[in-house]
């Protein structure tokens, strides 16, 4: 790389460009290894100047280095900027590299009406017009680099798969991408370790070395993301989990209404989650309202890392985090009750959940659309950031984020506003769901609430990916209605390779395929009698009568049996008695004495 392009590069951000503090040092750390004094000049340069997050370093080599390739169509680089347009709201604009001869058709992609179209187009030509920072943009409206720019911006670690905005009709993406030659792009650091950061997170986070083209988006505070329905500002972390990051987000709009942000993984882009939401929420129901997670905004994202899936829906606090043990058992009814009726939607849509769990079980927050956007943020926790530093300075790429974030405490923010109100379940984490009678595209099954059906196909059939259907389903809801009570799953400390002979110890008889498995010598000794007075002690000691515990016992015989073609369906299960009933006595239950851990990490697979 010559050292003309270097000095050029500097004289460039004296001049005007603004740097982030992060890529302040890359530069830095880059030109020391050419020449000490040169890098004692970029120094001085980069600290007399403004930090700004909003412009990119790329940008100072294109001021200098790029030329229109073509006179007649002036391609400049656009600052992210909110127009205001008559007779509609405010539109918010990220930075875009924008030519003349594809600013109508950009501005009519935004999707208002003719009259704000045409406003905003005109606009955005005079603000081609007046900028004096060039871009190149070929025929499909993404931007390319010359070999010199990719020599410096590769080496620098500055571009992965997307560093400058671009604009290609209709296959718009707010973050677009420069394509460096494979020569260039070979010059990328190999894949991290977690002994290769400075700081650990200490698991409070999702696993920093997944950040890495194929995995999670670097999300920062104040990100704003625009999506079919609106733009989105992330304001908190949420959770996390192994395919995707989950974030509190605003609606810039004026309805400043509060969002949940789920942005998965790249590798785990082609999610079918939002179509099986949607066809949920297609199915007209008779209730009150929805127990399945309202899904209001569905789009793809373009990233460092790739292309990400982003939902939108309402948000809601993890029944793990509020320690539902510890809550009272009316209360602990009325949330497993919801749970059925959640289970009931979706398998009158066809839809089988796959993955049913405590983990994916959640209580809404409807009192969090009439709190005031200002006081929401004063309640919930401080942030708790530790920060992204690879020992190798090379490392720091634009895959990684400046920090990750530890979910907040929503759980007590959720105390603070519902008080005594009845709890609304909500059923979440859809990445698993698929139609009935079809296989999951990803096999995920939680060993305390997978199914026996499931259990034997992969123990003793040796299936990866087996069937999942609809009674499987039913028996995830037995298992988590059980824990919800006695904070114990069924078969507690029991490994996935020993469910098969625990399963065939609390039934009198097995299933068909069940019985080739053992003869009557080598049957495991059946004591269903035993297993179920064990369990109904465990339920008892949640309650302060009998009948309560006897009433939901009865229940959980139903459900919980080896044989699927048995089972109850979750509509039956949705109208027992012992959800319906309010006798006297089950006002009276006690707390069970079996407590939840008090920190638990919301997360979303």
């Amino acid at each position: 790389m010559s050292r003309s392009f270097f000095v050029s590069y500097v004289l460039g951000r004296v001049l005007e460009l603004r740097f982030t503090i992060q890529h302040s040092f890359y530069i830095f750390t880059l030109v020391v290894s050419e020449n000490m004094k040169l890098a004692v000049f970029t120094l001085v340069a980069i600290s007399a100047t403004v930090v700004d997050a909003s412009l990119h370093p790329i940008i100072a080599a294109r001021r200098l280095n790029l030329k229109r390739q073509d006179p007649a169509n002036v391609c400049t680089v656009i600052p992210a900027q909110t127009i205001t347009v008559t007779g509609a709201n405010p539109v918010e604009l990220p930075a875009v590299c924008l030519c003349s001869n594809t600013v109508d058709a950009y501005a009519d992609d935004l999707g208002l009406s003719e009259a704000a179209t045409a406003e905003i187009s005109r606009d955005l030509q005079t603000d081609i017009d007046d900028s004096d920072t060039p871009c190149t943009a070929p025929a499909n409206g993404m931007p390319t680099c010359n070999d010199d720019e990719c020599d410096f911006a590769c080496d620098a670690g500055f571009v992965r798969d997307g560093d400058i905005r671009g604009w290609g009709g209709l296959d718009y993406e707010p973050d677009g991408g420069i394509d460096c030659e494979p020569e260039a792009m070979s010059t990328l650091p190999s894949p991290l370790e977690p002994d290769d950061f400075q700081i650990d997170s200490m698991g409070t986070t999702e696993d920093m070395i997944r950040y890495s083209p194929g995995g999670y988006h670097p999300v920062t505070l104040g990100n704003i993301l625009h999506g079919n329905a609106g733009a989105y500002r992330v304001m908190h972390k949420l959770g996390f989990g192994s395919y995707a990051t989950v974030w509190l987000a605003q609606r810039t709009g004026p309805s400043a209404e509060f969002v949940a942000l789920k942005i998965t993984t790249s590798e785990n882009q082609g999610s079918t989650e939002a179509d099986m939401l949607t066809e949920v929420a297609r199915i007209p129901h008779r209730l009150e309202r929805s127990h399945v997670l309202t899904l209001l905004d569905s789009f793809e994202h373009r990233g460092p890392n790739g292309v990400h899936s982003v939902l939108v829906t309402d948000v809601v606090v993890p029944l793990l985090a509020l320690n539902p043990s510890k809550r009272p058992p009316a209360w602990r009814r009325s949330a497993a009750h919801g749970l059925a009726r959640a289970v009931a939607q979706l398998h009158a849509a066809g839809v089988v959940h796959g993955d049913l769990h405590l983990g994916n079980t959640g209580i809404a927050i409807p009192q969090l659309s009439g709190q005031d956007p200002g006081d929401v943020m004063q309640d919930l926790p401080a942030y708790d950031l530790t920060v992204v530093l690879p020992v190798n300075a090379a490392h720091q790429t634009p895959s990684l984020p400046p920090y990750v974030v530890a979910p907040c405490d929503l759980a007590a923010y959720y105390d603070k506003v519902a008080g005594d109100a009845k709890p609304e379940t909500k059923l979440f984490d859809f990445g698993n769901a698929h139609k009935a009678a079809t296989l999951p595209s990803r096999f995920q099954c939680a060993l305390e609430a997978c199914a026996p059906e499931v259990v034997f196909a992969l123990v003793v059939e040796q299936i990866d990916n087996p069937p999942v259907e609809l009674p499987a389903d039913i028996w995830a809801l037995g298992a988590t209605v059980y824990e919800i009570f006695t904070g114990s799953s069924l078969f507690h400390g029991v490994g996935m390779s020993g469910l098969p002979k625990s399963m065939a110890s609390m039934s009198a008889t097995l299933p068909p395929a069940w019985k080739a498995l053992w003869d009557s010598a080598s049957r495991p000794c059946a004591s269903p009698d035993a297993w179920w007075t064990e369990r109904r002690e465990r339920l008892r000691g949640a309650c302060a009568n009998d009948r309560d515990a006897d009433a939901l016992l009865d229940l959980l015989k139903r459900i919980l049996v080896l044989n699927p073609a048995e089972r109850p369906s979750a509509a039956e299960i949705a109208q027992d008695p012992w959800f319906t009933t309010s006798g006297k006595g089950l006002s009276l239950c006690r707390p069970s004495p079996m407590l939840r851990t008090s920190h638990v990490v919301p997360h979303l697979s």
